[in-house]
């Protein structure tokens, strides 16, 4: 009766340490949740009455619209196309509403994970919006 003890106890722990090892081999990294990040670097400057006001309210819309577009301050999918549709309608506007601003402003993206919150990483343009 003790050898059947036995037995049952070592098969039960060969299937415990099986089931734990298999879980082990099926979480990689390829379920690792990627963050993205979209944001503006601008040289901006403007003359007349809004000289000072202009390239602030350009620089606020854009962030806003990048925003608006995230979700919040990250997502966590690609959405160039979905930039640059809102960043479009924004220099627009600003045609309009600020004739005077010149230089440019360009949207960055940036692409890490949830295991590299604190690296340095690369960003890449997704477009780039010239005031002349």
């Amino acid at each position: 009766m003790k050898t059947k003890d036995v037995f049952k106890r070592m098969a039960l722990l060969v299937w415990v340490m099986a089931l734990a090892i298999g879980f082990t081999a099926c979480s990689s990294d390829d379920d690792e949740l990627y963050v993205v990040t979209y944001d503006t670097a601008t040289s901006l400057t403007a003359s007349g009455e809004d000289a000072l006001s202009a390239p602030v309210n350009a620089i606020s819309d854009y962030s806003t619209a990048l925003k608006q577009v995230m979700g919040g301050s990250f997502c966590t999918a690609d959405k160039d196309a979905e930039v640059i549709e809102a960043c479009d309608k924004v220099f627009e506007k600003h045609q309009t509403l600020y004739p005077s601003l010149k230089g440019y402003v360009e949207i960055r993206k940036t692409v890490g994970t949830t295991s590299s919150p604190d690296e340095e990483l690369p960003s890449t343009t997704v477009k780039t919006y010239t005031y002349e």
